[in-house]
């Protein structure tokens, strides 16, 4: 069911972007089809849409046909998706979306952490060490915390 529902998502007109790039509108499906139901209901929910935007180095105007009274959550997508392992880009992906779930503190690294364990919790913990550990590298707090929360979820049972 949530594939059908994604799909119906991605094919709304403010996203056709994705026909002309199938690689990374397939990364943001995949990402998004692998979140829980209740984050699916969240996210697809019609009073504040969920709007993936493609790289800025594509020229194209968006129209959002729809009263948006409570806003719309957008993500923007850089090029360098495509360039990376499907699963880790997925994973970004899903971190991305985390920071949509989370509220913001305002300390952008307390929510960069918050956003990588709850991206975690969904099953997207190894690939996005994997992508934090290429990124930032394996001594960074982010790549450390993360770790330490696979670890908690193993020993939880969660994992």
């Amino acid at each position: 069911m949530e594939d059908r529902l994604w799909k119906a998502w991605a094919a709304c007109p403010w996203h056709a972007w994705m026909k002309d790039q199938p690689l990374l509108g397939n990364i943001v499906v995949s990402a998004m089809v692998r979140l829980p139901m209740s984050i699916t209901t969240r996210l697809l929910q019609p009073v504040r849409p969920l709007v993936v935007l493609p790289p800025p180095t594509v020229a194209r105007a968006i129209r959002v046909h729809a009263a948006m009274s409570a806003g719309a959550n957008i993500i923007q997508l850089d090029a360098s998706l495509a360039l990376r392992p499907l699963d880790e880009a997925i994973a970004i992906i899903a971190h991305e979306v985390a920071h949509l779930v989370e509220h913001p503190t305002g300390y952008p690294e307390q929510d960069d952490l918050r956003a990588d364990a709850l991206a975690a919790s969904w099953g997207f913990g190894p690939e996005l060490h994997k992508a934090l550990t290429k990124d930032l590298g394996p001594a960074h707090l982010r790549t450390i915390a993360l770790a330490q929360h696979g670890l908690s979820l193993m020993h939880s049972g969660n994992a």
